[in-house]
């Protein structure tokens, strides 16, 4: 049961079976065997796996494999604050263009107007 919750949240990251292998320093056949549940892991690579796929360990216990869709969430909900920080800015940056350009102007004229009085 643990073996299919690790595949499916590996899955949802695309993550292959020889990277989680690679990184647990195990072959990737043993770490199919994992996945599959033919062996039962100990709490050391529980914590190992819940590391590398970034999800709490009792969520691979329980069964909670929806944690990476709330992460995902929180990811497209971050992004649309960037989009819309980014937007602002770019029209911050517009009207103070604007300004800048309006001051400038401004300066000429009452630079042209003192030289008119000397």
């Amino acid at each position: 049961m643990i073996g299919s919750r690790i595949k499916k949240i590996r899955e949802q990251k695309h993550y292959s079976q020889e990277y989680m292998a690679e990184q647990l320093k195990i072959t990737q056949a043993a770490y199919s065997r994992i996945e599959s549940d033919q062996i039962q892991i100990n709490v050391e690579r529980l914590r190992e796996i819940s590391k590398l796929l970034d999800v709490n360990e009792g969520d691979l216990i329980s069964g909670d494999t929806n944690v990476f869709n709330f992460h995902n969430n929180q990811i497209t909900n971050a992004y649309a604050v960037y989009q819309t920080n980014l937007e602002l800015l770019e029209k911050t940056i517009e009207l103070l263009k604007s300004e800048n350009d309006y001051l400038k102007q401004s300066n000429d004229r009452l630079l042209s107007l003192l030289e008119q009085k000397k």
